[in-house]
């Protein structure tokens, strides 16, 4: 997520607040998005727990200065493989 009015000329431009995101392109199912700041050093702002329907994720955003990164990852369980017979 990119603050246009942010660059590495510049101080921050204040803080953007009350902004969200869709995600599109995803399968159904629950997500785990972790947030993270990208000019400071340290964990993630904050870690949301999400679901995708019909391939959109809806995100509402920290309040956050300068840019974000996006980690998102599935929660749906893995699907089980057949088991294979054993090789004689």
């Amino acid at each position: 997520v990119w603050d246009r009015r942010s660059d590495y000329h510049q101080s921050g431009q204040g803080v953007v607040a009350g902004a969200s995101l869709a995600i599109t392109g995803l399968a159904d199912g629950p997500y785990e998005i972790e947030i993270w700041p990208t000019w400071t050093v340290g964990g993630p702002l904050a870690v949301r727990q999400a679901s995708s329907s019909q391939g959109a994720l809806d995100l509402a955003l920290p309040d956050f200065t300068k840019d974000l990164a996006l980690k998102v990852r599935s929660r749906q369980p893995a699907a089980m493989s057949p088991a294979r017979p054993p090789i004689e």
